[in-house]
């Protein structure tokens, strides 16, 4: 039987997408015009990569790769034969709310790493929403991609992958908590994975659920930089008819990822603004990279950037 797949036509990419002009070492934002939201960047030596969700577009989960961080050429679609979406991550009837929400791209020991949720709703009238979260792998990030390896008992959407120093693979996940304190409260948890059977193992652990009453914790990423981990999150916090998107920065004093995390006092808990509200809210810091972009850091060898466009 012929599958009915929606077609998501690059021409039409590359009909909106505009390079930049070095000439006067100027660029404009974005850099990627058209349906690319959620990105998620990593480097690997002088080249940098950006994947971002697809929802229930076929091909999906769509690659970029640029030497400088401005100009950006597709290089090809993590999600790119229908066999890799006609099973357990379904993009054949899928609804347009659906679909790859939110991936995060790592390479590791020259293996590429795709993690990211396919959200779908079965037919039928007592169908619940099917969150199915599940890694993609590559020896090049052009492909081939494999076929979709589907955690087990992986709740929630978001997923994160982080790669620890001691050869440890850890998945970062997004949930309702058993007893929230509120509607809408999520919470960020962590559990190690083993990357040859693609199986949670050991005990999970619960790391974060917001901050200042904000409600859905969510795009949780790890990071360790100088023996310490920083977990990098987004939440929202409802004002009057409006919602303000703010991330938040947790800090782990101690040098085990699976130590509990410590709030940090009002100054030096970042969170991340507008450059123009930053000297009221505390000290705007680089984000610390591991397997990922540390994108203030290397500011300073962009050369579309001037020392006016960072802030450490």
């Amino acid at each position: 039987m012929r599958l009915s797949l929606t077609i998501l036509v690059s021409a039409i990419a590359v009909a909106f997408f505009a390079p930049a002009s070095a000439d006067d070492n100027t660029f404009t934002n974005p850099i990627l015009r058209g349906g690319y939201p959620d990105p998620s960047i990593c480097r690997v030596g002088d080249d940098f990569y950006i994947v971002n969700s697809s929802f229930e577009y076929f091909p999906g989960l769509p690659l970029h790769h640029s030497n400088d961080l401005v100009n950006w050429e597709l290089v090809g679609y993590g999600l790119h034969r229908e066999e890799q979406v006609t099973g357990a991550v379904n993009l054949v009837d899928v609804q347009s709310n659906g679909g790859i929400h939110a991936p995060t791209l790592r390479c590791r020991d020259g293996l590429f790493y795709i993690i990211t949720t396919n959200v779908y709703l079965p037919q039928g009238d007592n169908a619940t929403t099917e969150f199915v979260n599940f890694v993609i792998t590559a020896e090049s990030i052009e492909g081939p991609w494999s076929e979709p390896h589907v955690i087990e008992g992986a709740p929630g959407i978001d997923p994160d992958l982080f790669f620890d120093d001691d050869g440890r693979v850890w998945y970062v996940g997004t949930h309702t908590p058993d007893k929230p304190n509120f509607p809408g409260e999520g919470e960020i948890w962590l559990h190690e994975l083993d990357p040859d059977t693609w199986t949670l193992i050991g005990e999970r652990y619960f790391l974060w659920r917001g901050a200042c009453g904000g409600v859905w914790a969510e795009g949780p990423h790890i990071y360790k930089r100088d023996d310490r981990y920083y977990l990098l999150s987004g939440g929202y916090k409802s004002f009057e008819a409006y919602a303000q998107h703010e991330l938040h920065l947790r800090r782990e004093t101690a040098q085990k990822l699976v130590r509990s995390y410590d709030f940090l006092s009002a100054h030096e808990r970042p969170t991340l603004k507008a450059v123009d509200d930053a000297e009221e809210e505390g000290p705007v810091v680089p984000l610390p990279s591991y397997q990922a972009l540390d994108i203030l850091a290397e500011a300073r060898q962009n050369p579309y950037l001037s020392d006016d466009d960072y802030r450490e």
